[in-house]
């Protein structure tokens, strides 16, 4: 999966750097598991029925949620539709 946000999240000037960035990106992922799971466990414990309700709703919300990011290049044409108009993208002093 790394190589995929790579190529769709990060600059494709230099591949090496955005692969990187893909991994530290999923690195935090394995870094904030542990402190979920204390949080989640505890509370699974008392109402499992309701905790795994809302497990599932948070994965599917995080993951909708991924999906509505814009990728490089749409933020690339998105800055650029922006800082082009009628005075060529300048700074107008008042």
């Amino acid at each position: 999966m790394p190589p995929v946000f790579a190529a769709l999240f990060f600059p494709p000037e230099n591949e090496t750097a955005a692969l990187l960035s893909a991994f530290a990106t999923c690195a935090a992922d394995f870094l904030v598991r542990p402190f979920g799971a204390i949080m989640i466990g505890r509370v699974g414990d008392l109402e499992r029925k309701d905790t795994f309700l809302v497990t599932i709703m948070v994965m599917g919300t995080a993951t909708f949620l991924v999906g509505l990011l814009p990728t490089f290049s749409l933020r690339d044409r998105l800055t650029a539709a922006r800082t082009s108009g009628p005075d060529g993208g300048r700074e107008t002093e008042f």
